[in-house]
């Protein structure tokens, strides 16, 4: 069987699709039973009927949460994806006096994934 997984790459609970092509070899029609593995368990399989010489394209949808590589298999065919480290949150916060007013920006940025910067601003007035 032909194997793809796609992407290769995901962040957490992000859906990886994997197709499979298997194939009827032999000269009388058959059932054949498709298994997904991942990482030598077993996590969904499906019955298929070919025609002889016939080809048909399986298809499964995964998803996981823990970061690390995963290595699929269908039908002796094997490929990986991998699950990349969550997003690292980082917080950073001043509060000014100035006078009757205080400013507090409030800046938080994500390291690994799409770097960039969104600022929050709010103005207290002193009653009085």
């Amino acid at each position: 069987s032909h194997l793809v997984v796609a992407p290769v790459k995901v962040e957490p609970r992000e859906e990886v699709s994997i197709s499979a092509e298997v194939s009827n070899i032999g000269g009388s029609e058959g059932i054949y039973e498709v298994i997904l593995k991942i990482n030598e368990e077993e996590v969904a399989k499906e019955e298929v009927t070919l025609a002889p010489d016939a080809s048909q394209v399986v298809r499964f949808k995964v998803a996981r949460e823990k970061k690390g590589d995963y290595t699929v298999e269908v039908d002796g065919s094997y490929a990986v994806f991998t699950v990349k480290p969550r997003p690292t949150p980082v917080w950073v916060w001043a509060a000014i006096g100035l006078g009757a007013f205080v400013i507090i920006a409030i800046a938080i940025w994500w390291l690994r994934r799409r770097p960039g910067l969104k600022a929050f601003f709010l103005r207290l007035a002193r009653e009085g």
